[in-house]
């Protein structure tokens, strides 16, 4: 079990590990797979039956799977501020930016290619196509122009809409879009002075949650808006801002700590499932409660004593650790299940027909949890391209005049 617990662990470029920070990602993966399984149970009931009142609104009840991808947002912020808060306050060089860039196509996209180039072939040589999937037939842009448009992260970008072969990849092209702006600004950020800097951020968050809800970007792009880091910004910097607050800190425990981490999760469960009939204002309003509810589960989270247990046991930590892997598989394996389910046993109610869905939510994580072990976990390490190329190109060595070491040669990976 040791073994098996050590080989799960993520691992880190710098070495450095707060098992915490894996279960708020825990947190952040959890609504979304229990949103998309719940969708397709909702999906099998309503294609033979007319649903009834009762269990609309149970539908209605369900979070989002965006309330989680908002705290991945927050967290992509505050992880990636840590290096170069850590420069300055060192009076060290700040990160390079060719490292930055680097290091995410290295860390990112091979997990990302795989599962986009295996799913656009399974689709493309099948012929298989949900009728009941909204965004796959929402448009009829050739599926191999979506996997191209995708494969580059710009599919949000180019056709207003997320991808037909992978909707939720939609979230980590905003990732993208962050990234080639992080480090220009947390370059500046980190060399300017505390207390300005400080204020700068929350003037800037307060400006993103006023671009994000503008009526004229949206009516002008539409989803390109949307689905673009104008609509996000603010969930990045707040991670910022909150990274640089807490730098060379330590929080001490306190037991309010978990109140305000169990409340923080509620409202932000519950905030998601607001409806907005003021776009304008009721849109950003929500917002604000929304990133009030991360920052409260970031804090309840370091300083709860329950909390900080719950989000560093071993399990939590381990599947968060794992959620870009889980994020990244877990659709196609909610779907299939789902056209397997629907086969077995027809629901009368929304409540049977979660329950037909529901073994697709441990079976995800589990599928994620191979994937992250066999693809994603190994590309963690900076040099895996150079141990990839000692793993399957022997390297000759001239040993006692023209001889070559075979053990050497077929030195095993890592």
């Amino acid at each position: 079990m040791r073994f098996l617990i050590s080989r799960l662990r993520r691992v880190t470029a710098t070495g450095m590990y707060d098992p915490r920070i894996d279960g708020l990602r825990f947190l952040a993966i959890l609504p979304v797979l229990i949103f998309h399984a719940s969708l397709r149970g909702d999906r099998i009931l309503a294609a033979g039956n007319a649903v009834m009142p009762h269990d609309a609104a149970l539908m209605t009840a369900v979070p989002p799977g965006e309330v989680g991808v908002l705290l991945f947002f927050f967290l992509s912020g505050f992880i990636i501020a840590f290096p170069f808060l850590r420069a300055s306050a060192t009076a060290r060089a700040m990160p390079a930016y060719g490292s930055f860039y680097l290091r995410r196509l290295l860390r990112l996209a091979p997990a990302y290619v795989l599962v986009l180039t295996v799913c656009y072939l399974a689709l493309a040589i099948t012929g298989y196509a949900p009728k009941d999937a909204p965004k796959f037939n929402a448009s009829d842009t050739p599926l191999y122009q979506s996997y191209l448009a995708s494969l580059i992260y710009s599919h949000n970008l180019i056709f207003g809409g997320s991808s037909r072969i992978l909707p939720p990849l939609w979230t980590l092209e905003i990732e993208i879009q962050f990234y080639l702006f992080a480090p220009l600004i947390l370059t500046a950020y980190s060399m300017a002075e505390v207390r300005m800097r400080r204020i700068a951020m929350l003037i800037a968050i307060i400006v993103g949650l006023s671009v994000g809800h503008w009526p004229w970007l949206n009516e002008t792009l539409g989803l390109r808006h949307t689905y673009s880091i104008l609509g996000y910004s603010h969930f990045f910097l707040t991670g910022i801002l909150v990274s640089d607050l807490v730098f060379g800190r330590a929080l001490a425990h306190r037991a309010v700590g978990d109140l305000l981490f169990l409340g923080g999760y509620a409202v932000l469960l519950s905030a998601g499932t607001w409806k907005v009939p003021v776009p304008t204002i009721d849109s950003t309003l929500r917002d604000v409660v929304l990133l009030t509810s991360i920052v409260a589960i970031y804090f309840g989270g370091m300083t709860g004593r329950l909390a900080t247990r719950f989000l560093a046991w071993t399990p939590i930590s381990i599947i968060g650790g794992a959620c870009y892997s889980i994020y990244l598989t877990h659709l196609p394996v909610i779907q299939a299940g789902s056209e397997v389910a629907k086969r077995l046993y027809h629901p009368h109610g929304v409540l049977g027909a979660w329950a037909l869905v529901s073994p697709t939510v441990p079976f995800a994580i589990a599928t994620g949890l191979f994937f992250y072990a066999l693809v994603e976990q190994p590309t963690m390490k900076p040099d895996w391209p150079a141990r990839l190329v000692r793993r399957f190109v022997p390297v000759r060595r001239l040993a006692d005049g023209d001889h070559s070491s075979s053990s050497d040669a077929e030195s095993p990976l890592g």
